[in-house]
Formats: C-alpha cells, sequence, structure tokens
C-alpha cells in the first residue's frame, strides 16, 4: 500500500533520511514501503489525513498522474 497524506498546518515529513516542509493543504505520497515519520513544525496544532491506496505489483506506479479520457457524447 502506498500512504497519500494531507495536511493542515505545518508539517516537516521525514523520510530516507531527509526532513522536509510542507504546509497546510499540502499532500504528499509515501511509496510501499518506505519508513516515515510526520512532526508538527507550527505553533498550532497540525492535522493529517492519510489515504491507503492498493499498489500492484508489476504495475508503473506514475505518482498518481492525471489522464484526460474523452468522454462519450
Amino acid at each position: 500500500m502506498a500512504e497519500v497524506i494531507i495536511t493542515k498546518g505545518k508539517v516537516k515529513l521525514l523520510q530516507n533520511g531527509d526532513w522536509k516542509s510542507y504546509k497546510g493543504g499540502d499532500t504528499f505520497v509515501v511509496p510501499k514501503g518506505v519508513v516515515h515519520t510526520v512532526t508538527n513544525y507550527d505553533i498550532e496544532p497540525t492535522e493529517r489525513v492519510s489515504i491507503f491506496i492498493q499498489v500492484h505489483e508489476g504495475i508503473q506506479n506514475e505518482n498518481f498522474a492525471s489522464h484526460i479520457v474523452e468522454s462519450e457524447k
């Protein structure tokens, strides 16, 4: 499973030994099997919502890219 995290407030993400800062409303993806932690980096309390998405073996992960699909009328 990959984890999609949506933040409220300022947080820092530790992933692969590097800390990265995010602000409220930012969304980031933690790939399957990656050890990570998220910490508050704000004077106000922060909130995070995690959504777990099934990742299938053998399918190239496109980082949740959007694709325009023509609709039938």
